[in-house]
């Protein structure tokens, strides 16, 4: 199965913890998870160290 997670957060948070462990959980699964977030978030940075699929995209401040 293919999920999208899509955060526009900038800052380390509850809502980008959880996306982030559940892409990672999801993808031990067998699913493939993309995580879609602003270029300069924490979310981003912790996702691409863990190897998850990711895509930038820039978001109005």
């Amino acid at each position: 199965m293919r999920i999208l997670h899509i955060d526009t957060g900038r800052a380390w948070r509850g809502g980008q913890r959880q996306a982030f462990l559940l892409s990672r959980a999801q993808r031990e699964a067998g699913h493939e998870p993309l995580v879609v977030a602003t270029p300069d978030s924490q979310l981003l940075r912790r996702a691409r160290a863990a190897r998850l699929a990711v895509s930038a995209v820039p978001a109005a401040k």
